[in-house]
């Protein structure tokens, strides 16, 4: 089955000879599968950029001192577990609290 895209709107494509004409074969397909696969592991192995990195852990630091004044008692180790957990229903103050300052 190939694919004619409305590529009119990115003349520049065509000027670097782009191609955008395609078809999906069985190794197209598999071959995508497997970038697909592979992505997660390649993003672990080599990371986050920098300005992400430190966003994440402003954003950390952030709702841990503000919670910290309001008398939460969870160190960053505990917040930053928090965030990264799937986890949403829990009876507990403390990281409800934490969740919804991060979801403010």
């Amino acid at each position: 089955m190939a694919h004619n895209l409305n590529m009119s709107q990115y003349p520049r494509l065509d000027q670097h000879k782009i191609p955008y004409k395609f078809e999906y074969t069985d190794k197209l397909v598999s071959l995508l599968m497997r970038i697909a696969e592979t992505k997660p592991y390649l993003e672990e192995y080599f990371g986050q950029p920098l300005e992400l990195q430190l966003l994440r852990q402003a954003k950390i630091l952030a709702i841990t001192y503000s919670n910290q004044i309001e008398g939460n008692k969870l160190e960053v180790r505990g917040v930053t577990q928090i965030l990264e957990s799937k986890e949403r229903i829990t009876a507990d103050k403390d990281i409800n609290e934490v969740r919804k300052y991060s979801d403010a």
